[in-house]
């Protein structure tokens, strides 16, 4: 594929967005830790805000990558190549972290089939309509199954989205958002209701449809393509981080509010989580910046994708191994999970470091041969590229 070079026009760098990364991350990571402090092996009970958290994080993390890896496209790439330094990204934090897990699952004694470990083990867990395979060995890989596809697919969605005209746009934006509600009223109408899933009010095939079966993410990643264009051809309406920000806010709280159904799984928040990500990096592009563009949240976005997929082993030995107690308030649960985070940066850190930076680095490109090596040119400070905002897409 030759991709255009929309994003040299003015700063390609996003590092508030690399900081966003940690917040989606962290909202996945604390909906798991507080139902892992507060069951402590016990049966799911209704959990309203960790699941709605999960739900959130891991829709904005869709919706993220079709931005960034529109913005991030470089000219005259190739599918082959595209696809090498996505699959160097995440494949080997996903056997790590899938090894870890299966590690602390014989070693907790836990009982596991060959449909629970060869699906998640190459990705794949996410197409079955199974909840024992959707989870894995590994819970979170399920959306690096999801992710799979939409790196298959970006080649030609990237090239059809960039055939539409700027001022048609909007109206994809509204179109792809429209289809996850859409999808979420078929969910809820067309499919039975019953039994269903512990701490929701859906069945497993509603679950299925509208939250892990691929297909019907690629929406949520079509509208951060769709988005990321909207932003490269100065069709930004004046929406500031504080409005979008509000936006999504009202979304999560009225998802917070409603049972947790196939109507609000995906569907209200899909849109403001669009806008948000706009609005960032359109503030980032002008030099304005925001609060998530200094180096703590930097450095937290870049090791966000080591925390998200290792964090579910980390919690499970720390649960096998000293335990969590059992009676504790919302709040001193709530205190427990937070403190949590901090092993698991600990081996998020280690897998950033030992791991995903150095391979990113050695085999995201092919090495230049003899013949294509030309003198570097040197370029002047503020220089922006579009690698510089890559490895913000997880």
């Amino acid at each position: 594929m030759a991709l255009a070079t929309e994003t040299t026009a003015t700063n390609t760098r996003l590092p508030s967005l690399t900081g966003l990364r940690f917040i989606a991350a962290f909202a996945v990571f604390i909906g798991h830790a507080y139902l892992t402090v507060t069951l402590n092996g016990s049966p799911v009970e209704s959990q309203n805000w960790p699941i709605t958290f999960g739900f959130a994080g891991v829709g904005f993390f869709f919706v993220l990558s079709g931005f960034v890896l529109t913005v991030s496209a470089r000219a005259q790439d190739t599918s082959l190549r595209f696809l090498r330094r996505r699959l160097v990204k995440i494949v080997p934090n996903h056997l790590v972290a899938w090894t870890l897990a299966l590690l602390v699952t014989l070693w907790a004694g836990a009982s596991i089939t060959t449909g629970q470990v060869v699906p998640s083990l190459f990705l794949a867990n996410a197409w079955f309509a199974d909840i024992l395979i959707m989870r894995g060995i590994n819970v979170p890989s399920w959306s690096l199954s999801v992710e799979l596809i939409f790196y298959l697919a970006f080649p030609a969605l990237y090239l059809g989205i960039s055939r539409i005209r700027p001022e048609r746009l909007w109206w994809w934006f509204g179109g792809f958002a429209l289809g996850t509600l859409t999808l979420a009223v078929i969910s809820h109408t067309a499919l039975p209701g019953q039994p269903q899933l512990p701490g929701m009010h859906m069945s497993l095939w509603q679950n299925w449809l509208v939250y892990p079966f691929p297909p019907s993410r690629l929406l949520e990643f079509a509208l951060g393509i769709v988005t990321a264009r909207i932003v490269l051809t100065g069709r930004w309406i004046r929406l500031g981080v504080p409005a979008a920000t509000l936006l999504l806010a009202a979304a999560l709280v009225l998802q917070l509010l409603l049972p947790v159904t196939a109507l609000t799984a995906v569907a209200p928040t899909a849109l403001p989580t669009a806008l948000v990500i706009a609005a960032v990096a359109t503030a980032d592009r002008s030099g304005r910046g925001t609060i998530f563009d200094n180096r703590v949240w930097t450095w937290l976005g870049e090791v966000s994708f080591a925390l998200y997929i290792v964090h579910y082993p980390t919690l499970y030995f720390l649960q096998e191994s000293v335990g969590f107690g059992s009676g504790h308030s919302a709040t001193t649960s709530f205190l427990i999970s937070l403190l949590l985070l901090l092993p698991a940066l600990l081996v998020s850190w280690l897998l950033y470091s030992l791991v995903e930076r150095p391979l990113v680095r050695r085999w995201s490109n092919p090495r230049p041969s003899r013949s294509d090596k030309v003198p570097a040119q040197r370029q002047g400070p503020g220089v922006a590229v579009p690698e510089a905002v890559a490895e913000t897409a997880q």
